[in-house]
């Protein structure tokens, strides 16, 4: 739009251009591409000159008009004075929602914002700088450095979340193993971890983020406290590498917005609704699939997995470990659980004992390294554990899934009643 015809200089040229091309000195479309503009703008502007013969029909009709949706000085006056009695201490957006309901004006959340930032009852808030994060070069070999996470979604479209576990090998990108768990838990990795390992050996390294799976995060630990998990890498002779941003870890984060994207589709399509099946198609076909479109080759031919050995008992590595006192009568308590040792004739009374569980059953007991033999006598009622944030979904669901159960055990009980 032309401003003004006080800017004489491109004013005249822009006229001297038209004039030229009116008298057919140049042709349209060398006149379009001197000013810029497409041919059809150049015909607009030259009919309107030689209609009007006048430069001022080169401007725009609406120049130096009030827009016809202008919020009035008054509306602005009436809104800055709610602001600073009714609307004291409200938000643009909640300003404007409120403004409309009781006054039946709608105004624009950022025309809002504009007038209460002009007038110092809203402070603008800065824009973050967004922070560069360098690149970093791919790992030279297979199975060097292995990038894993857990990414929650709505895997079949039902409403109800699932986690992927996830194991990206950095120096490739393939998707080594992918598994849909209920929840991202220590028991879920483990599982996720010993399918893995005896599919592809051991990794050099496992690149993972501060997830309480990886890391002791409570401030008061003890120094050098680990979780279950690094306990068990350490045991199996692989480094863990935690990442101080998602943006560190960025292959195994794409490879989440890629699997939320397409996988998920690909279950509504082929009409998958159960974990089960959704796992055995992802082991039996997806994960070749994918592999094939996103794979890279590595820069070097050498695998950096390692093989499993004799000393290597990932049932009892890739579980839960845990100490206890043995009691007079050669008992502990575990899981609210009171274990029997069973067959001792030496006395054990407070000595320690190994506890090594799965999913919460006990599966071995050690004494001095040595495995005894033992039974569970009885439960306790128990107090409800802490549930961290990445597993409250999944506490939710199960106590609705508890409520409908017993509402409808109820109502089966009250029928029956009726019937008999």
């Amino acid at each position: 739009m032309i401003k003004s015809i006080a800017n004489i200089s491109n004013q005249e040229a822009t006229n001297k251009l038209l004039q030229d091309c009116i008298s057919k000195k140049i042709k349209q479309k060398r006149c379009a591409e001197l000013l810029g503009l497409s041919v059809r703008q150049v015909k607009r502007k030259c009919k309107a000159l030689r209609d009007k013969k006048d430069v001022k029909a080169l401007i725009h009709g609406n120049t130096n008009k009030k827009p016809q949706n202008i919020t009035t000085d008054a509306i602005r006056e009436h809104i800055i004075q709610c602001c600073n009695t009714m609307f004291h201490g409200y938000g643009p957006t909640l300003v404007s929602y409120e403004y409309q309901r009781m006054y039946g004006i709608k105004l624009a959340v950022e025309t809002t914002r504009q007038i209460m930032i002009a007038n110092g009852i809203w402070v603008a808030k800065d824009k973050k700088v967004k922070r560069v994060h360098n690149m970093r070069e791919r790992m030279a070999c297979f199975g060097e450095m292995v990038q894993a996470d857990g990414t929650e979604y709505d895997w079949f479209g039902d409403g109800n979340k699932y986690v992927m576990l996830v194991f990206i090998d950095d120096a490739t990108s393939s998707l080594l193993h992918a598994v849909l768990v209920k929840s991202e838990s220590s028991f879920s990795y483990m599982q996720a971890l010993n399918d893995y390992l005896r599919k592809h050996g051991r990794p050099m390294c496992l690149y993972t983020d501060k997830h309480g799976v990886f890391r002791v995060n409570m401030p008061s630990a003890p120094e050098g406290s680990q979780t279950q998990f690094a306990r068990a890498m350490e045991a199996l002779g692989i480094k863990m590498i935690q990442a101080h941003s998602p943006q560190a870890k960025g292959r195994v984060e794409r490879a989440n917005r890629t699997l939320q994207d397409r996988l998920a589709k690909r279950f509504q399509l082929l009409g998958i609704k159960s974990v089960e099946v959704a796992n055995h198609y992802l082991q039996s076909e997806y994960i070749a699939e994918y592999n094939k479109l996103f794979a890279v080759a590595p820069t070097s031919s050498v695998n950096a997995h390692r093989p499993l050995n004799s000393q290597h008992n990932l049932e009892q590595i890739l579980a839960i470990h845990d100490t206890r006192h043995i009691s007079k009568n050669h008992t502990l308590q575990y899981n609210n659980q009171v274990i029997q040792i069973m067959n001792e004739s030496v006395n054990l009374h407070k000595k320690v004992a190994k506890v090594i569980a799965k999913a919460d059953e006990v599966t071995h007991v050690l004494v001095e390294d040595r495995l005894v033999q033992f039974r569970v006598l009885k439960i306790k009622p128990k107090q409800d554990d802490v549930t961290c944030a990445k597993m409250i979904n999944l506490a939710v669901k199960q106590a609705k899934d508890n409520i409908l159960i017993n509402n409808a055990t109820n109502t089966l009980d009250k029928l029956m009643a009726v019937l008999l």
